[in-house]
């Protein structure tokens, strides 16, 4: 009878070597924006000869909510339609002294746009006639139609480029943690959110693993990591 082989051992007491496979480990990180409904996703796979694992780590730090923002080049007709509103605008065309002929003996009257003229006549001598010193006056006001949906149009036009970043503070900071679909912890906050182990039960090996990670409420930022370590077959 052949003895063969070796055994590598750790000082936690798990083989790092023997006959049949070898301890592997790698490790991600990723930064991102969250909220609810839109986790920070941290996916990867267990390669096919993946016999067990050993661990999967995850650690989360909390950074300051990131928004992107700027106007994009843009030509050409617009159309927007508007919610139950309604635009006025008001107006005083202000006074001013007006020079005026007329025949002599008579008074004149007549409108136009929106205003009348009433005129007395001065009689200064046989051969002419003059006005007493007067004014011009008008208010206008005017509506774009009564309350309601409506359209406005905005001629073609563009816009130049202009790229920004802001930060907008730290937002939220807890967060919930799936693993493949499945809740792993809720209401995760800063002093609790480092070297959490993840239970082998809830992985797939071999196969596609993906961690997610949810704003408890609101908007927030997460970096997060994670170190694995799998028996790989040789």
């Amino acid at each position: 009878m052949s003895i063969y082989g070796i055994v590598v051992m750790s000082k936690d007491g798990y083989v790092i070597l023997d006959e049949k496979s070898m301890v592997q480990s790698w490790g991600n990180t990723m930064v991102d924006n969250i909220d609810e409904n839109n986790p920070a996703v941290l996916k990867f796979k267990y390669p096919n000869n993946t016999e067990d694992v050993v661990k999967l780590i995850l650690s989360i730090t909390y950074d300051l909510y990131r928004t992107y923002s700027g106007a994009e080049e843009e030509t050409g007709l617009q159309t927007t339609t508007g919610g139950n509103h309604s635009h006025s605008i008001s107006t005083n065309i202000g006074s001013a002294d007006q020079d005026m002929s007329m025949d002599f003996g008579t008074q004149q009257s007549g409108s136009s746009q929106g205003h009348t003229h009433t005129l007395e006549t001065v009689i200064v001598d046989s051969n002419c006639t003059a006005l007493r010193d007067h004014e011009h006056h008008r208010d206008t006001s005017f509506s774009s139609g009564p309350e309601g949906d409506h359209k406005h149009t905005i001629q073609d036009h563009s816009h130049d480029l202009d790229f920004g970043m802001e930060t907008m503070g730290l937002g939220s900071l807890t967060v919930d943690i799936d693993v493949n679909g499945s809740t792993f912890m809720t209401d995760v906050g800063p002093e609790d959110s480092v070297n959490l182990e993840i239970p082998k039960e809830m992985l797939n090996y071999p196969g596609w693993n993906i961690i997610e990670i949810f704003s408890s409420e609101g908007l927030s930022r997460v970096n997060a990591n994670y170190f694995t370590q799998i028996y790989l077959g040789t």
